[in-house]
């Protein structure tokens, strides 16, 4: 490890270049929010990704997207998963958005559950990290994501296409992605759509990894069990240089349209996706009592004795299907105390099957609905004593239902109204932001056991300017209403309660658990301070954040200590929690002379989270640190990354150490552009180092590593603007 780690920091030397340019000019990005700002100018923790850049990091999943951003990690679960945690939180913590609405999908409700917006259609990703805006409503104590299209035109443009093809060599998969715009007279309209398949994940080595699967807590408190288990695994064939079941296909289509006026516009869009993805072989088993009642009956310890069990025996699919329509608009007011209003509402029906290996939907199987409208009303007012703002409303209405052997959770009516009022001061050489939201959330379901809970938010950032940067310096105190997993897995409704003695517990296949809810959960409360300085104007730009999360009511699992057929039940409890840590991300130019000047950025991220009473949180990301050597032409560019991601070892009661590993990426790209036509070619060299990597952030770290070595090539035709 240590020889290849410096024979790459030796290639990211200035004596590994030899060749001499300038490197282009890029503008900056104006983020997208309650105002429309610069990115170095805005007082949130944000990263955007935007034009090429989005470009060469866009991935199947949004988490692989996102994770080579500062303080951004990906929990996958498996190919076909990869969702997005944001400085060390995840799930119901970490808000994902489409346009600024929510996404309205079951990513949340568990990790091998894929979020449904598609970062290949995205004209650009904001990662808000940590609580620092009032917009993304309850749930977005970790961070928000927001995924910005162009489905709903907002101005007329002349006529353009872009048509795109991509191949992957460590899945063999193809993607091809149209996207296409046009104006006749006030009306504007836009059309894309993609198709994506790919084959199984091609791996260093043996897909299961049996040493990270169970603690030594595990083994000491439960040996006779575990031993059981173990059996168990040892038995469960395991796949050499390729990930079995992690095949994919996902297609989309997208229209919209909008009628474009002097003073604004108002437009309608309809999406309709498919994904098919595979989960790990023992990442989605299903228990002996389930198999012995259902298939084998008497036989089963025969069949376990003299017939091989075959890698797919347990491999389940995943069938999501979605058809989401958006309607938008925007006023402009002329003159007078207000001076924009918009609004949003968005329609989603979601559905989530999954399927046995025989590809017929299992007699007891699960399917997973979520049908919701969501609403988003704002109005912008005018400087008032030098302060402007905007004011908002944002309302949910959405019925989840989960039908099938995984049923844990029953049938919850969600109900949720939002009031958030946001302003904003800019002095000659400082600026503020500050803002409040209340927030009311209704579950209802059959019996008794609804839950209502209240949050309040409120937050203050101030940007000073100074002679080369900005210092930030940011304090928020954000609420989570307890979400409907938390309350009501495994609960009678009728009782409000649940026993975890009871043999006839639901089991959640993916976490491999058996899970158990509390419906008198307290709100979640975090209490957020964040120092940073950005470099703007020197030869050194780039960013340095601290931040400090205390947590009162952390909602997690626990173990209870005890088994149900061997298999663990764990229940939702709160305790204090602490989370910290520091982002870092510095750009230097090298000019070596001959007229090339490339760029080295160095970057680390680091999180730091524990409960009060000295345990840690599970599943954190470990340190990262790397360089990133860049050269960028008008015509071409080339990027050349090393990450070390290090070594795991705060890790909770029932986890194991993760291992450390390097991985080394290789970006290059060439524009040919003939009259008002724009062709790119490009290529991504992956995981070169043909590392074993393990994501600490995944539930199946020991079943799912990730992808070999391999190449990625890509041509991207852009016809008009």
């Amino acid at each position: 490890m240590k020889i290849r780690t410096a024979l790459v920091l030796g290639l990211l030397s200035p004596m590994g270049v030899m060749a001499a340019h300038e490197p282009q000019e890029i503008e900056e990005i104006v983020v997208t929010g309650a105002f429309s700002r610069k990115e170095a100018e805005t007082t949130l923790p944000v990263s955007v990704l935007a034009g090429d850049q989005l470009k060469e990091e866009v991935a199947n999943t949004l988490g692989s997207t996102l994770e080579r951003q500062v303080g951004v990690t990906t929990a996958s679960f498996g190919a076909g998963v990869g969702l997005p945690v944001i400085r060390g939180q995840s799930g119901n913590r970490v808000q994902v958005l489409q346009d600024s609405v929510g996404s309205l999908d079951a990513a949340a409700v568990s990790p091998d559950h894929g979020n449904s917006v598609e970062p290949v259609l995205a004209e650009r990703i904001e990662v808000v990290r940590g609580p620092a805006t009032l917009l993304y409503g309850n749930g977005a104590i970790g961070g928000g994501v927001n995924v910005i299209d162009r489905r709903i035109p907002s101005s007329l443009k002349p006529p353009s296409l872009i048509v795109e093809q991509r191949f992957d060599s460590v899945s063999d998969q193809n993607s091809t992605v149209i996207s296409a715009d046009a104006a006749t007279a006030q009306i504007a309209w836009h059309l894309d759509g993609f198709y994506r398949e790919a084959d199984d994940l091609r791996i260093p080595g043996l897909a299961i990894n049996p040493a990270l699967q169970y603690s030594q807590a595990e083994i000491e408190d439960d040996h006779d069990d575990h031993d059981d288990h173990d059996g168990n695994e040892e038995e469960m064939p395991n796949s050499d240089g390729y990930l079995a079941n992690s095949s994919l296909r996902a297609k989309s289509v997208s229209f919209g349209g909008a009628w474009i006026g002097e003073q604004g516009f108002i437009g309608y869009a309809i999406n309709h996706l498919e994904n098919d993805y595979g989960l790990p072989p023992g990442a989605h088993v299903h228990s002996e009592d389930e198999h012995a009642a259902d298939e084998h009956e008497d036989d089963h310890d025969d069949h376990d004795e003299e017939t091989p069990v075959s890698i797919l025996d347990e491999a389940v699919r995943i069938a999501l299907t979605q058809t989401r329509q958006d309607l938008k608009g925007e006023y402009n007011f002329r003159d007078g105390l207000f001076t924009k209003a918009t609004f949003r509402l968005t329609h989603n029906d979601y559905e989530h099957i999954e399927i046995e290996r025989a590809g017929a939907v299992h007699a007891n199987g699960t399917v997973f609905t979520n049908q919701g409208i969501e609403g988003r009303f704002t109005v912008n007012h005018a400087p008032i004593a030098g302060w402007e703002g905007v004011a908002g409303l944002s309302l949910v209405d959405r019925d989840f239902i989960a039908r099938g052997d995984e049923s844990y959770i029953p049938a919850v009516a969600v109900q949720q109204e939002d009031f958030f009022l946001v302003e904003q001061y800019s002095g000659d050489n400082w600026s503020a932001e500050m803002g409040f939201r209340i927030g009311n959330q209704r579950l209802g379901v059959s019996g008794p056991c609804d839950h209502e809970e209240r949050t309040v938010s409120a937050g203050l950032s101030i940007l000073k300017y100074m002679d080369q940067g900005n210092l930030l310096l940011s304090v928020a105190h954000s609420e989570r209403a307890p979400s409907l997993e938390e309350l009501y897995s495994n609960v009678n409704p009728l009782i409000c309660g649940a026993d975890i003695t009871d043999p006839d517990l639901v089991f959640h296949a993916a976490a491999n658990l058996f899970e158990v809810g509390d419906p008198e959960l307290d709100t979640e409360v975090s209490n957020n301070l964040e120092v940073g300085y950005r470099l703007t104007d020197g030869l050194v730009t780039g960013e340095i954040s601290l931040y400090l999360n205390e947590i009162t009511n952390f909602t997690s699992l626990e173990d209870t200590g005890l088994r149900n057929d061997g298999i663990e039940v764990a229940r939702y409890t709160q305790k204090r929690a602490r989370f910290s840590g520091a982002e870092l991300e510095l750009t230097l130019p090298l000019p070596l002379g001959n007229g090339m000047t490339p760029e080295v950025t160095v970057f680390t991220d680091v999180v730091n989270a524990r409960f009060a009473d000295g345990g840690a949180v599970p599943r954190i990301p470990p340190l990262r640190f790397g360089a990133e050597l860049a050269l960028t032409q008008p015509d071409w560019s080339v990027r050349l990354r090393m990450t070390q991601v290090a070594r795991q070892s705060a890790v909770a009661r029932a986890e194991t150490t993760t291992p450390g590993y390097v991985m080394m990426n290789l970006y290059a790209d060439y524009h040919l552009s003939p009259g008002d036509q724009d062709l790119l070619l490009f290529l991504r060299g992956k995981n070169l180092l043909n590392e074993d990597i393990r994501n600490h952030t995944s539930f199946v770290k020991a079943l799912a590593p990730e992808g070999k070595r391999g190449i990625e090539v890509g041509i991207r035709l852009t016809l008009g603007s």
